[in-house]
């Protein structure tokens, strides 16, 4: 995951971009999903940009579709802040020195359960929890989103994007669970695709959105 910032020097954040956000921008890009009518003129300049050999800036990239909220703490808030920010469906925290923008780190859900399963003993309650079975915790979900192993993966991520997941069971005909994939499996792919096609692509999406372009020399 990158920081965005508004300058090479500048010591606050005012994005997150992850592979999460590449899948979506590339999903825009391949005609998988298309902007509405708020996000169309930004998408014909990114498009623009990108057929003309321009860089394009990270917070461009992410201005299309749906975005996770930003949500800072400062270093010296307590482990429940985390847990109740995480608990509303948040997947990071941007750490902050108290009192400032500066930022000091970041604290994803996977990190905070690694920490909580390490040191589990010093957490009694959650120590006598981790015997349970999580049908009698009540905390496993009661609709299995997943993906037929035979579907293309485009199919897979533009799921895992309308879905708002990072990962999907892979089930068979019978849907039985096979597998799982999520956005570690699939980043290799998506560097290749998006160092490789991205401005032929765009270039192909344009025409179906009907934007007049003069073709590249």
């Amino acid at each position: 995951m990158l920081l965005v910032r508004t300058s090479k020097n500048e010591k606050s954040a005012v994005a997150t971009f992850d592979y999460r956000d590449l899948t979506q921008y590339l999903l825009f890009a391949t005609g998988q999903l298309y902007p509405d009518d708020e996000h169309l003129v930004i998408f014909q300049n990114l498009a623009k940009k990108a057929q003309q050999g321009q860089k394009i800036p990270l917070r461009d990239a992410k201005s299309l579709g749906n975005k996770e909220p930003f949500v800072t703490l400062p270093h010296s808030a307590d482990l429940t802040a985390a847990v109740e920010v995480f608990g509303g469906g948040v997947h990071r925290i941007v750490i902050l020195k108290e009192g400032t923008n500066q930022v000091v780190g970041i604290l994803s859900q996977s990190r905070l359960v690694r920490f909580l399963w390490e040191n589990g003993r010093a957490f009694p309650v959650l120590d006598q929890l981790y015997p349970m079975e999580i049908s009698g915790l009540g905390i496993g979900s009661q609709q299995l989103i997943s993906v037929n192993g035979d579907k293309p993966l485009k199919e897979a991520l533009t799921q895992m994007n309308n879905e708002g997941v990072t990962s999907l069971a892979v089930v068979d005909n019978h849907n039985n669970v096979v597998g799982n994939i999520s956005n570690v499996d699939v980043k290799v792919g998506l560097s290749e695709v998006y160092a490789v096609c991205l401005g032929f692509i765009l270039m192909r999406v344009l025409a179906t959105h009907e934007v007049q372009l003069s073709t590249p020399p």
